[in-house]
């Protein structure tokens, strides 16, 4: 038994123009447009459950692929972005301490392999996207540094799928594709 997750990080949104922003975040007009091109790429395939974070862009994003596929949203609060902001050098600064993070992408990790087989889509966001796949990379959550190390090399992009699948059988994760635009 396999389930397939398409893991989308959401589309554009006003904090990607502005890495400053705080609050909420609505769509840019490139952001719409990219959460309908995903919805259309993804209108083709047989999608069983749509998994969101419960921050407004992801929510964006999710809702434009709803009006497609005809599934409604589930939000999920493990799925939000790590809390923090960006120094003036634009280096990240994370106000969520990595042991929340990290509860947070063991109930994730859980969550996901516990899914009937399938197909679903998970919106969420691109720090809590790459953490997960490092995560599952090594099979276990290492150290912060092992974890954000691998996290780092890899890139997510807005409004690109990354597919994984989780085979209950023998109990492993594979990653299909990473970071693909529609």
């Amino acid at each position: 038994m396999r389930t397939t997750i398409y893991l989308i990080r959401h589309a554009e949104a006003q904090s990607n123009t502005n890495l400053h922003h705080v609050g909420e975040a609505f769509l840019t007009e490139e952001g719409i447009v990219q959460a309908q091109k995903l919805a259309k790429y993804l209108s083709g395939k047989t999608i069983d459950t749509i998994y969101v974070s419960e921050v407004l862009r992801a929510r964006l994003t999710a809702e434009e692929i709803s009006r497609v596929i005809d599934k409604k949203p589930i939000e999920l609060s493990f799925l939000k972005e790590r809390k923090g902001t960006y120094s003036k050098d634009l280096s990240f600064v994370p106000e969520e301490s990595f042991d929340d993070m990290k509860t947070r992408l063991i109930e994730a990790k859980q969550f996901l392999e516990n899914l009937p087989a399938g197909h679903v889509i998970v919106v969420s966001h691109a720090i809590f996207i790459k953490a997960l796949l490092a995560c599952l990379m090594t099979n276990k959550l290492e150290s912060e540094e092992t974890i954000l190390s691998i996290a780092d090399s890899l890139v997510i992009d807005n409004a690109t799928i990354s597919k994984i699948m989780f085979n209950k059988d023998i109990k492993k994760w594979r990653i299909m594709s990473l970071n693909c635009s529609v």
